[in-house]
Parts: C-alpha cells; sequence; structure tokens
C-alpha cells in the first residue's frame, strides 16, 4: 500500500463481510459493524494525519530551496577581482555560492584556489566556469582547464580580455563556510627569452639520466625551442630540470608528434604527468609541474616524417601576488625529502590568512611520520593528489606540535601547515620513514 493510498471500498466491505460472517454467533451486529467503521475512520485519520506531516516537510523543504542563491542570480551579482590579488572574507559566512571575476589582459596562464580560515572550518569548493557563467564554458573560447581540485583550478591559453568566472561554496552542501580567502595568479609570458637547442646528433631514445638536455639551464629560468629531425620509426626523450613549479607548455610545429611529460629521467609509467597529440601549429599539452626532473617523449604521430621544432615553455605561477616563505597553495607547495632535512617556515596573521603548503612525493607503499618542531602551535593536516583530506593532527607531538603516522600507497601527497587557534612564530616540518 502507498504511503497516500486508502483502503478500498471494496476492500473495506470484503474485510468486514468476512468479520461479520466470522463473528455472526455470539456477536452483536451492530458492534461489528461500529467497530468495522471506527477502524476505517481510524486508518484514513492516521493516513490524512501522515500525509499531512508529509506536506508540512515538503513545503519546509522548498521554503529553505526557494531560499537558496541560484546559479544566474549569483552571476549576475558576481563581484570583480583584480589580477594577481587576494580576496579576504574571513568575517563573511557562506551558505550559497559566490561568484567572482577576473579579466586578464592577454594570453597567459592564470589559476585560482581558495582556502578556509583554519584547521575546523569547512572546506571550501571551487568552480571554474569560463567566460560563461551562466551556462559555462563560453562559445568561442580558447583556454583549457589544465588542473582542478576541490580548493584550486588552473587555466591556460586565455582569450585576450576575456572574462572569467570563478565559483565558491562549502563542499558540503547543507553546511556553512564561516569565511574564506580566493586568490589568482596571472601569467602573461614565459620567465626570461628565448633558448635555441639543435643538438649535432639525433636525440637519445632511451630515458634516463643521460637524455637530451632541454636546455643548459634550468626549465624555470627559460623556454625552450628544440629543433629536431625525426622520422616515422624514430623517438626522442629529452630531459630538463624544474627549479620551481608552476605551469610547462608543450606545443609542435613541422610533424604531428605524440607527446608525453614525466615527472621524472626514467619515464616510470607512475611518473606520467600528462600526454597528448600535438598536431603541426595546433594545440598544446599544458599541466602542473613540480619542482625536479622532468622528460619529455616524442614519437611521430600516424607516420610522420622529417624535422620538428617542440616549443616547451614554463610559467612560474607561483611569484605573483602575495609573496610567502612557503606557497600558499597545492600547487606552489615547498618539496620536502623523505628522511631528508626539517625546512624551516614561518606563519604570519598579518593578513588573517597565512596557511604553508608542502609536497612530497612516495615511489611505493610506505609508512611515514610527517612532523612539526619548534615553540608555535601549529596544526597539520595532510592531503593525497586529488588534495582529498586524509588526516589532521595538532599536538600529539611534543610542545604543542602535530605528528601524522600513516601507511600511504605510492604518489604525490600534500601537507597544509597552519598555526592553531591563529598562533603566529617560526617552526619546521619533516618526513620520516
Amino acid at each position: 500500500m502507498s504511503f497516500f493510498s486508502l483502503p478500498s471500498c471494496a476492500n473495506y466491505r470484503t474485510t468486514c463481510h468476512s468479520n461479520h460472517l466470522s463473528n455472526h454467533h455470539g456477536n452483536h451486529h451492530g458492534n461489528h459493524h461500529g467497530t468495522c467503521h471506527d477502524t476505517h475512520r481510524a486508518s484514513y485519520r492516521g493516513r490524512a494525519w501522515n500525509a499531512a506531516i508529509l506536506l508540512v516537510i515538503l513545503s519546509l523543504t522548498t521554503a529553505s530551496w526557494a531560499g537558496a542563491v541560484d546559479r544566474t542570480t549569483a552571476c549576475n551579482n558576481s563581484t570583480s577581482m583584480s589580477v594577481n590579488t587576494t580576496v579576504h572574507s574571513y568575517g563573511t559566512s557562506l551558505s550559497d555560492i559566490k561568484i567572482y571575476e577576473v579579466t586578464p589582459s592577454s594570453t597567459g596562464i592564470l589559476t585560482f584556489d581558495v582556502a578556509s580560515p583554519g584547521q575546523d572550518s569547512e572546506r571550501p569548493k571551487l568552480t571554474v566556469h569560463g567566460t560563461d557563467c551562466i551556462n559555462g564554458g563560453g562559445s568561442g573560447t580558447d583556454y583549457n582547464v589544465i588542473a582542478t581540485t576541490p580548493t584550486g583550478a588552473v587555466l591556460e591559453v586565455l582569450v585576450t580580455s576575456e572574462t572569467f568566472y570563478v565559483q565558491i561554496e562549502p563542499e558540503n552542501s547543507m553546511a556553512t563556510l564561516t569565511g574564506y580567502k580566493l586568490r589568482n595568479g596571472f601569467v602573461s609570458t614565459p620567465t626570461t627569452v628565448d633558448e635555441e637547442v639543435a643538438p649535432s646528433s639525433d636525440a637519445t631514445n632511451t630515458c634516463s639520466s643521460s637524455s637530451t638536455a632541454l636546455a643548459s639551464s634550468s626549465l624555470s629560468d627559460s623556454f625552450i625551442t628544440f629543433s629536431e629531425a625525426i622520422d616515422e620509426w624514430d623517438c626522442d626523450v629529452m630531459s630538463g630540470v624544474v627549479g620551481d613549479p608552476g605551469v610547462i607548455t608543450l606545443a609542435a610545429s613541422g610533424q604531428d608528434l605524440t607527446t608525453k611529460l614525466y615527472a621524472d629521467t626514467s619515464c616510470a609509467t607512475g611518473a606520467l604527468v600528462d600526454d597528448a597529440i600535438l598536431l603541426d601549429g595546433s594545440g598544446t599539452l599544458a599541466a602542473v609541474v613540480f619542482a625536479g626532473d622532468h622528460s619529455v617523449m616524442v614519437d611521430p604521430y600516424n607516420g610522420a616524417d622529417g624535422s620538428y621544432t617542440l616549443d616547451v615553455k614554463h610559467f612560474d605561477v607561483c611569484s605573483v601576488g602575495e609573496t610567502d616563505d612557503h606557497g600558499s597553495n597545492w600547487i606552489c607547495a615547498s618539496e620536502l625529502t623523505i628522511g631528508g632535512s626539517s625546512v624551516g617556515g614561518s606563519i604570519s596573521h598579518t593578513n588573517d590568512d597565512d596557511d604553508d603548503w608542502f609536497t612530497f612525493t612516495l615511489s611505493a607503499q610506505t609508512t611515514v611520520v610527517i612532523s612539526s618542531a619548534g615553540g608555535t602551535d601549529v596544526y597539520g593536516g595532510l592531503y593525497d593528489g586529488s588534495m582529498q583530506f586524509l588526516e589532521g593532527d595538532n599536538d600529539t607531538g611534543t610542545y604543542s606540535n602535530f605528528e601524522i603516522t600513516r601507511t600511504l600507497g605510492a604518489g604525490r601527497y600534500f601537507v597544509r601547515v597552519d598555526g592553531y587557534n591563529e598562533a603566529e612564530g617560526t617552526y619546521s616540518v619533516s618526513v620520516a620513514e
């Protein structure tokens, strides 16, 4: 029987008649008749009462939904941000959605990241809508979302003077953000001028530390035009060192290429950052990279044969906007070495928003101990490579320091350090096996 159904007349008559026949001897017909009707009325009233309760719940829920800010309204009331700025909204509660708009003046790399004020706050969620705020994307807009997590996003190849929209909301739709900060960074050109690399012989076709160098200097100091000959049986591997985290872009001309970018010199499967088919003069592979060795493997695509040019550009997106001793978002996280020396840092709440991000990589399943030291009461949060929160701690360690012991699989991880209850001062952090 459904929630709203009432006893049918046929069922009612059949039930009553059967009871009447079975109870005819020794029972008064009138009593039976009254009982049957009373049961029917009670059943009806009970179901009517349940229906009334449901209608009240539905009306309250509808009223709650009606009060929420819809996307169209939020887009029409978006707040403008200048490039390379941070919005501090730690005194603002947010239970719905809030949209900001940024208008770069030229083609380049645009980053967004958002953070909550402390370890006990609800997690914010960031969504990039592109140039069409209401529908998302944007007709004729040449841009790609090349990296995204719940707290950060990166765009590349922006159309000049286009306006991009980004949305903030609680990750838990039933929760309320007690505050947040939103940062954007924009870089229009690579770090320095071109350097051209033209090897006297064919590039090596093996992945190793001796792979053909992309440049004599680190990728964070230049962007490179690599001119090389290729035939359909050939495979070229080039390597370089990324000195600072940021965004690398690869583009090809002369031939169609299958291109893979690795975060080491061995081209291990687990180190693959991204891959793409780069058509002659069309298409770009763009990826967020962290400091360290990187390799690019180039193969001919669809029988390509002849010379090609590979343009490799590095954009330092972490040197714009507010400066700090360590990155204030996952993209700009400082590297930690497993079993290496501790790394010092400082927390200052001059702008009520200082938190430091660190990152480390495991090549195999390992039990690690992540801890802080010093006289500052700091909180540590551990996140996986997709920025999902794994574990946090405040003062399991000595003298109000955090300590997290956890067995982790191979991959990249992030550590967020923040002053507990707005504590300020110096600290150090390390990762040990």
